[in-house]
Parts: C-alpha cells; sequence; structure tokens
C-alpha cells in the first residue's frame, strides 16, 4: 500500500437532500420529499479520422456540443407539482354553495353515470352536491313536452340513485321516449385547487439541491435557469408503490455565469 493511499480519506457519500424550484416571480419553492434526484452529463464529439492507409486514424477528437439534465422522481402529489407534470398552471377553485336550477342532461339513459355541474368553465363538474332540495325530472322527445317529475319509491333508488359526495347521478329505470333529465341540486364543495394543462409553452425557472447526506460530505447543486417537465408515466393505481412524478430538468446556459455549479466543503484530509 502507498503512503498516498493509506493517508487519504475517501468521500463516500449516500446521498439524501431537498429539492427547490426557484420561482421565475421570485422565491423558492419546496418541492416536497423525492424519491431520487439525479444528475445527466452527455458529450457529442465530431470525429475526423484519416483516409488514407489500410487502418483508420482518428486525427481529431473535440466536443461539439454537451447536454446538461437532471431527473426527479417527486412524492409530494400537489398541485403544483402537477402542473409541472402536465406543463399546465395551478389555480385555487373557491368552495361551491350555489344552486343549480333544472340542469339539463340531453339524450338521457340507464345504467351509466352523469358528473352534475359541468360546464365550459368547469369541464370536470362540481366535486360534490348536497341531496336536501333535489329534485329530478324527465322530458320525453314529443314538442312543447312539459317535465314530468321522477321520483323514487321511498327506501329504495328504484328511478335513479345519487353520488351525493362525487357529484353524480345514475338513472335506474325511464319511461319510454324519455330523451331529457332536468336536476336541480345544490353544490356542495370545498375550496379547491386546480392544475390544467395550457397550451404548449415552456416555461423557465431555476433549481436548487441542499443536500442533506446520510453518509459522507455532500455537495449542493445550484441551477439557475432550466426547463421543468414530464419524464415517464405517472402511475394512478399501483399495489407495489405509490404515486410518484416522474420529472426531467433540462439545464439551459444561463446570460451570464455557469448552467450548473456542484458546491461544498472538502472532507478532511488526514
Amino acid at each position: 500500500m502507498t503512503l498516498q493511499r493509506s493517508t487519504h480519506v475517501n468521500n463516500v457519500v449516500v446521498g439524501s437532500g431537498e429539492l427547490y424550484l426557484i420561482e421565475p416571480e421570485g422565491g423558492e419553492r419546496y418541492l416536497g420529499d423525492s424519491d431520487s434526484a439525479s444528475v445527466t452529463v452527455s458529450t457529442e464529439y465530431i470525429t475526423v479520422e484519416s483516409g488514407d492507409g489500410p487502418v483508420a486514424q482518428r486525427l481529431v477528437h473535440k466536443p461539439r456540443s454537451v447536454t446538461r439534465r437532471m431527473d426527479l422522481a417527486l412524492r409530494d402529489i400537489t398541485a403544483d407539482n402537477l402542473a409541472l407534470y402536465i406543463l399546465g398552471d395551478r389555480s385555487a377553485v373557491a368552495a361551491a354553495t350555489a344552486q343549480a336550477q333544472d340542469e339539463v342532461i340531453d339524450n338521457v339513459r340507464t345504467d351509466v353515470w352523469y358528473q352534475l355541474g359541468v360546464s365550459v368553465a368547469r369541464p370536470e363538474g362540481v366535486w360534490g352536491i348536497s341531496t336536501e332540495g333535489l329534485t329530478v325530472k324527465t322530458k320525453t322527445a314529443a314538442n312543447n313536452a312539459r317535465p314530468t317529475a321522477l321520483n323514487n319509491t321511498q327506501g329504495k333508488d328504484d328511478k335513479f340513485t345519487v353520488d351525493a359526495e362525487a357529484g353524480r347521478i345514475r338513472f335506474n329505470a325511464l319511461l319510454e321516449n324519455v330523451k331529457q333529465a332536468l336536476v336541480s341540486y345544490t353544490a356542495a364543495a370545498p375550496a379547491l385547487t386546480r392544475a390544467a394543462s395550457t397550451e404548449a409553452r415552456v416555461r423557465e425557472f431555476g433549481l436548487r439541491y441542499i443536500e442533506d447526506a446520510t453518509v459522507g460530505v455532500g455537495k449542493r447543486i445550484f441551477v439557475p435557469r432550466c426547463t421543468v417537465g414530464p419524464n415517464g408515466q405517472l402511475a394512478l393505481k399501483s399495489r407495489t408503490s405509490e404515486q410518484q412524478l416522474p420529472l426531467q430538468v433540462d439545464i439551459l446556459k444561463p446570460a451570464t455565469g455557469e448552467a450548473l455549479v456542484i458546491y461544498g466543503p472538502e472532507p478532511d484530509q488526514e
């Protein structure tokens, strides 16, 4: 064993740490618990080989481009993080207590569910409804037909079933020629957050990784300019693991300074 090897202290790192997204409006948002984070740097080269002689010899081998990126897997399933994944925006939805009067369901059929509260502004419908004061009427295809009340037999759901928690209704029995249903109800939804996709556009952020190493002396990573987008599937259902958001961070060269900075103290050398 050489003297250098016998006195050298290896900094073996078992990594752990926190991820922060640097918002364009200012400030840094903690991305929550993450399963993994990694850095990948790849280089493309331009190579020129000799054309004379029986065996080509390499004459030129120079880097043509360098690509830097980070891959993240987030466990914190929030509207903000989902908006990053779907390339969209986050918005707040106020608590809903508004009453809907004779909401129309066209071409009504039995044994399928209908989401209530669907509109151009809210295509996903209401979160939930109150069954108090709920009324259901139906209309036939005949011209100028008057709506007819549709009532369940007491204690049964023989005509229709309401899932108030999800804001949905299913018709179990309809008279012949019924083509339209009219449902009156009161929306009952807490304040919500909403992540919705937008027209394809690239938003730029910054990123910071603060190491809290399990073993060893870790480094911190600073990325002043990057884009963030999806990098794989979001498994909604799994018997083996929790939901995770896979994200790819493409690191860009800023106007001034370096694209990727890795910094921190060196381990003590004895």
